[in-house]
């Protein structure tokens, strides 16, 4: 259930960020991140926090994401490989304290 949230809450996220490039007054910024070998980062991930990942997808502007979370869903880090740089993955953001949207009401 938890991962359905998240892949449905990162496809959102997605399309928001689609929708929104085509406003001339967003800025860029440079965000702190860690780079690391992809190797290295997928094993701390998974030994450290017992994290896999769960969702991946191309951005053609950048490379590859990658979502990973452990089984309960409450551990989820964002992770990207940039397109042109071997062997390379930063971690963009990390974080214990996954919260879920509540249940819409019926009708």
């Amino acid at each position: 259930m938890i991962k359905s949230v998240l892949i449905v809450g990162i496809l959102l996220v997605s399309s928001l960020t689609l929708a929104q490039q085509d406003q001339t007054d967003l800025t860029e910024e440079s965000l702190p991140v860690h780079c690391g070998s992809l190797e290295m980062v997928l094993d701390t991930a998974k030994n450290k926090f017992g994290e896999e990942p769960v969702v991946t997808w191309r951005d053609p502007r950048y490379g590859r994401w990658f979502v990973l979370t452990n089984e309960s869903g409450s551990s989820v880090t964002l992770l990207v490989a940039i397109e042109g740089v071997a062997d390379a993955v930063c971690i963009v953001s990390f974080g214990d304290e996954f919260l879920q949207a509540p249940p819409k009401a019926t009708l």
